[in-house]
């Protein structure tokens, strides 16, 4: 990134509506990815697309340090409104693969499998206990007093 002109960062910035204001999210306006990133098309000279909230990020804050230890590839850049469109460099910030995956989690984008002691008790009927407690279980991974309901539940089913 720091190879970038005036003139390229200025045509960049172009491309992204900054007309809330400072707080707001500022969208990219051109081409999006499949799953609805900003993209920015550098030219076949200049190799692969990029993502508009890494360039804007790195235009704002430096060059990211790709390349991570574990073979992925390295920081990330996530988006604290979850706008997939904004380059508004105060709602980005860096991190690694697993930030991205909690924040996902904690943020609910993600979709768990619930179950509620009802159903539980529901499918204990038609399923062996133990496997039903091991879903309800998976269901609330690393949840402590979700373990002790699961107990709880199998001690009411007569386990």
């Amino acid at each position: 990134m720091n190879t970038w002109t005036e003139k390229a960062k200025d045509s960049f910035w172009s491309k992204v509506d900054k007309s809330g204001g400072l707080n707001a999210c500022w969208p990219w306006t051109r081409s999006c990815t499949g799953t609805g990133y900003g993209q920015v098309n550098m030219g076949k000279s200049h190799g692969p697309s990029l993502r508009a909230h890494r360039v804007a990020f790195q235009l704002a804050n430096g060059a990211i340090q790709d390349g991570g230890k574990d073979g992925n590839h390295g920081v990330v850049v996530l988006h604290t409104c979850d706008n997939r469109l904004c380059c508004n460099p105060k709602h980005l910030r860096a991190g690694t693969q697993a930030d991205n995956v909690r924040d996902a989690f904690a943020k609910g984008r993600v979709k768990t499998p619930q179950a509620n002691d009802a159903e539980v008790k529901r499918r204990a009927a038609a399923y062996p206990r133990f496997v039903l407690a091991m879903r309800y279980l998976l269901a609330h991974p690393g949840d402590p007093a979700q373990v002790e309901r699961a107990i709880t539940l199998l001690r009411e089913l007569g386990e």
